[in-house]
């Protein structure tokens, strides 16, 4: 029983990463020992909508500003609502009206291309997000030149429908074996992009939910960043999201999630219990909750100090289960010599 216990806090817990700054020892689909210093914080934070009362109130407050004071500024923050309740229409004809005056401005052009992507207009999206980054290609963690390839993408998608089939979205190798590609222990370069696809995907996956192939993809190499650069408990957690948004990642997602069982080396009844959290842990669960909590009040300061003590003991049972999940491994590999 403790043993099922324990697998699925593994699983649960890779949810819930903690906030102190703890280290703690991960494991990655090689089988290597890695130093996870600071535990990213990608399915922490993927982002949550602002509940509907919350959200107009904003609107009704940056739309009286323009209409009082008409500066670009309270037309770009105006846009920002807008565009996240999905007025994509009144935010492009917002925008374009300061466009004469503020050709220049970093994040007009930049809410300018979101808008027009998420009203289907690819083409001027591109422009205008090309431009942005003309200015600032620093902007968002020198991430956005992932944004301008999943453009790409999706005009290259609207001319052939199996254009992935072929390609990757941002041009790199994806492996079809049961191992991802190895990168050297801790690349910084590696790091990096994995950094950067997890600031689009935050932003992205706000607006777009399963099933799509262009996030699946993404997913499937952030995961595999994560199981190589990592650690294998956050990233079995980030393929079967991957798994979801595109079902034809199956394959490759299960060779994956296979190799990473044999590492963690579980009984045939922990197999069982794995294989039916994976059945069961579908991103809909985290998108019903995020529509759930939409509809509700704000939680109060002290559920709030209660929340953040249990992500602590989240952390520290993370931690412990970590450490586990090593001496496991040296016991098997004592076994074995």
């Amino acid at each position: 029983m403790a043993k099922h216990i324990l697998i699925f806090i593994l699983i649960l817990s890779s949810l819930n990463t903690s906030k102190a700054c703890i280290n703690a020892e991960g494991i990655t689909i090689f089988g290597d020992t890695i130093m996870v210093d600071m535990p990213f914080e990608f399915l922490r934070r993927l982002r949550k909508p602002l509940s509907d009362k919350e959200l107009q109130s904003k609107i009704e407050k940056h739309g009286d500003l323009v209409k009082t004071k008409n500066r670009p500024s309270d037309a770009i923050n105006l846009s920002v609502f807008l565009i996240l309740d999905m007025q994509s229409d009144s935010a492009i004809t917002l925008l374009k009206s300061h466009l004469n005056t503020s050709s220049k401005n970093y994040s007009l052009l930049s809410n300018l291309g979101v808008a027009y992507e998420l009203s289907g207009n690819l083409d001027s999206a591109y422009h205008y997000t090309s431009k942005a980054v003309e200015i600032n290609s620093n902007s968002h963690s020198g991430s956005e030149w992932i944004h301008l390839k999943i453009l790409e993408a999706q005009i290259e998608i609207a001319k052939d429908p199996n254009w992935l089939k072929n390609n990757t979205v941002l041009g790199l190798k994806i492996s079809q074996d049961s191992l991802p590609l190895k990168a050297k222990p801790r690349d910084r370069g590696k790091l990096h992009l994995t950094r950067q696809i997890e600031y689009q995907l935050i932003e992205r996956m706000y607006f777009v939910k399963p099933k799509n192939k262009i996030i699946g993809q993404l997913l499937l190499q952030l995961a595999d960043l994560y199981s190589t650069n990592v650690t294998i408990v956050d990233a079995s957690t980030i393929y079967l999201m991957a798994k979801e948004y595109d079902a034809n990642l199956a394959t490759i997602i299960n060779k994956r999630l296979a190799k990473i069982k044999a590492i963690m080396n579980p009984t045939e009844e922990e197999k069982v219990i794995l294989d039916s959290l994976e059945q069961e842990f579908v991103t809909d669960t985290i998108i019903e909750d995020i529509a759930k909590e939409k509809e509700e009040p704000k939680i109060v300061s002290e559920e709030k100090s209660s929340n953040n003590f249990i992500w602590y003991i989240f952390g520290g049972t993370l931690l412990i289960i970590l450490l586990v999940v090593r001496f496991k491994l040296s016991k098997n590999q004592q076994k074995k010599k």
